[in-house]
């Protein structure tokens, strides 16, 4: 689980009194509060230091603009085997660079009591005044070397899970504002970095289209893709006739690229190691992909290797290192079909830093012009993109109805482990699926409010507080009992 500190950023001020300041970042997060209020501000820091995180784990901050002069002295220790702190290893100014992509506002950063602490699998971040601080925590090298020194293949198996907590996300971040881009396609990068992404995103769907399953919206609307014209067409289902997605609804414009972009991650992080490979090879080209692997095996097989496997030179420790690399070298043959179970697991390990093997979707108002039967079937498709282990959502909201009814599959969670055979399969007829059953130590909720974040998640009735989602209906009541007195 993932952690949050935010303090005297933007909208944020006292942040969260409880816990040491630190928000949970579940299988399931959402956040609450009115506009204005910093839910956005929140989901944003998370997805950039998320994708931070994600960068420095493959080692690929050498190639990029967010370098400093000093960090070239410390690359070699990342992947050592102990804890230790970074100093100022990367730029202030860098980092903004990163928030302005997010659209944050860098003014944030100008508080001489702006504090933001995250802590992750790989590395935690410390972020004060004029100053970022790194420390490294993933244990990379040890079960590692010992395989690069010729222990059995076999013995992966009890590594796997053990060596390194941290393994690779697919992360998107899905803004408010992305129905329009079912309306105006040329969005550049200038104009806004999140819109750019999620347009990057909806093309990667659209080019994985065939292996969507369930192309059904709301199990009314069926959606195609012409490829020759790049764009999609909606159809009732059943029917002949359809629209563009530029002519339909404003609920399809907004559902639409959730839909794609949910549906496409969960094929990418779900598919076999060769797929994942093999797909890695069309998205880059030719010669980065060698140089992506060639780094990603180097730190993980060989640490003595000089060389490359591509270039000669390389003096291998052991046939399990060599064995690695050709079988890499296969794939990039497309000789697929000779990589055995066996490379397949070792492959699957030493570039599970690399490969995306896990799900994070962080989108706002998921509920966005839908009518509330529909904004829950939104809510089941999300909670379903975190079913492959250490996947997450995370998720601001205006809606009371999404509050409503992750209580009701938390409720349903615990009670289906309580009850027998029979009462277990009423409980699923009940709420439909399996992955719906949420257990409380898988939610976080909190409310956002005058500066300050509120955990509104009951420890005791392991519910969502009633009080933060009943709060606005009472108010309607109260005023309608006024104006009856009238």
């Amino acid at each position: 689980m993932a952690l949050l500190k935010i303090k005297n950023f933007g909208p944020i001020k006292d942040g969260l009194k409880t816990n040491d300041g630190f928000i949970n970042i579940n299988r399931f997060t959402v956040f609450i509060g009115e506009q204005g209020s910093g839910k956005s501000t929140v989901a944003k820091l998370y997805s950039t230091l998320c994708w931070l995180e994600k960068d420095l784990a493959r080692n690929a901050q050498k190639e990029s603009k967010f370098q400093k002069e000093d960090y070239k002295q410390i690359e070699t220790s990342l992947y050592s085997s102990h804890q230790f702190p970074i100093k100022s290893c990367l730029e202030i100014n860098s980092f903004k660079n990163l928030l302005e992509n997010q659209n944050i506002p860098t003014e944030y950063l100008k508080n001489k009591e702006v504090e933001i602490s995250y802590k992750g699998d790989f590395c935690d971040f410390l972020i004060t005044y004029n100053h970022i601080n790194i420390k490294k925590k993933c244990v990379l090298n040890e079960a590692k070397g010992y395989f690069a020194n010729g222990a059995d293949l076999e013995l992966l198996k009890g590594f796997i899970d053990d060596s390194c907590n941290y393994v690779c996300p697919k992360i998107t971040y899905i803004p408010s504002e992305r129905n329009i881009l079912t309306t105006i396609k040329n969005i550049d990068s200038s104009q806004s970095m999140p819109l750019f992404w999620t347009k990057e995103e909806i093309g990667s769907a659209n080019s994985n289209f065939k292996n969507i399953n369930n192309k059904k919206l709301f199990n009314k609307f069926a959606v195609y893709y012409n490829e020759k014209e790049d764009i999609n067409y909606i159809g009732v289902k059943g029917g002949s006739r359809k629209i563009t997605i530029r002519e339909s609804s404003s609920g399809l414009q907004s559902y639409l690229p959730v839909y794609l972009i949910i549906n496409n991650s969960n094929y990418m992080v779900n598919s076999d190691i060769v797929e994942k490979i093999s797909k890695s090879k069309e998205l880059i080209s030719n010669m980065d992909f060698i140089q992506f692997f060639d780094t990603a095996l180097r730190f993980n097989i060989n640490m003595d290797s000089k060389g490359s496997a591509w270039t000669g030179g390389l003096e291998f420790q052991s046939e399990v290192g060599k064995k690695a690399y050709n079988s890499i070298r296969d794939v990039l043959s497309t000789n697929i079909s000779k990589i055995d179970n066996n490379t397949k697991m070792y492959l699957e390990y030493v570039l599970k830093s690399y490969l995306n093997s896990r799900y994070i979707c962080i989108i706002e108002e998921p509920e966005q012009n839908l009518f509330p039967s529909s904004q829950i079937e939104v809510l089941d498709g999300l909670i379903e993109s975190t079913s492959s282990p250490g996947s997450k959502c995370i998720v601001t909201t205006h809606s009371p109805y999404l509050l409503s009814y992750l209580n009701n599959y938390i409720y349903a969670g615990g009670k289906y482990e309580k009850e027998s055979d029979k009462n277990k399969k009423k409980i699923l007829k009940s709420i439909g699926e399996e992955y719906l059953l949420l257990k409380p130590n898988q939610i976080s909720a909190y409310e956002l409010k005058d500066g300050e974040i509120k955990d509104i998640f009951d420890k005791k009735s392991n519910l969502i507080m009633s009080d933060a989602i009943d709060s606005y209906f009472e108010k309607s009541l109260i005023q309608y009992d006024k104006l009856l007195e009238i």
